[in-house]
């Protein structure tokens, strides 16, 4: 079992999504080899122009795009491979305006390369990823599980863009609601560190004893 730990987590020592991951790395530990990107130290690649050109050129419309091209976006595939290469992709980030940060899009935008980790043909799309599995931790100041809030775009996008990959199983983790009062915190805290221990139970103890 490989695990892909990718955080961005910029509030540290005062972020609630790190207090997840920590929670996580304790209770998988042992049980699983882990590779880690922290985002702040290595920012993803970004599709500028050139970068975009030979991107199209190369896994929509298969042509050559000799040595410059391919060293162009060995940035891009170098991140892919280490993405495809996880059993269990990991991420850790803050709820930012009603979603993930912009650089966690920019990391997603870097891996879901056409042919790599989805393609598409006479049927329509499929993902590349089967099997993989995912989970997210994230935090965020406001209510927005329970009722449902329209305004949560974070746990949506995670499922969308996994699933459009092809993952098995996809698993937000939202501590929501860490301004509301300090009763609420510890209550939404507890129920998230119950949801990664059954996670955890689930995907590695139940695997390493099966």
């Amino acid at each position: 079992m490989k695990t892909l730990i990718v955080k961005y987590l910029p509030r540290i020592p005062r972020s609630h999504s790190a207090k997840l991951l920590d929670r996580f790395q304790q209770k998988i530990d042992g049980l699983s080899t882990i590779e880690e990107i922290d985002l702040i130290q290595t920012p993803p690649p970004f599709f500028d122009r050139e970068a975009l050109n030979y991107y199209v050129r190369r896994d929509y419309l298969r042509q050559e795009i000799g040595l410059e091209g391919e060293q162009r976006l060995e940035p891009f595939d170098a991140l892919t491979r280490q993405f495809m290469g996880a059993d269990v992709v990991a991420m850790a980030f803050p709820m930012h305006n009603f979603s993930f940060p912009g650089i966690v899009k920019t990391y997603f935008d870097a891996v879901m390369l056409k042919e790599h980790t989805w393609t598409s043909g006479p049927t329509g799309y499929a993902g590349l990823m089967k099997e993989k599995r995912a989970i997210t931790m994230s935090a965020s100041g406001g209510p927005y599980l329970d009722p449902p809030n329209p305004w949560d775009h974070l746990t949506t996008l995670v499922r969308t863009e996994f699933q459009f990959m092809g993952f098995a199983e996809i698993e937000p983790v939202l501590a929501e609601g860490m301004n509301i009062s300090e009763e609420y915190k510890a209550s939404s805290l507890d129920r998230c560190y119950k949801q990664i221990q059954e996670i955890v139970d689930r995907w590695y103890t139940a695997e390493s004893t099966g």
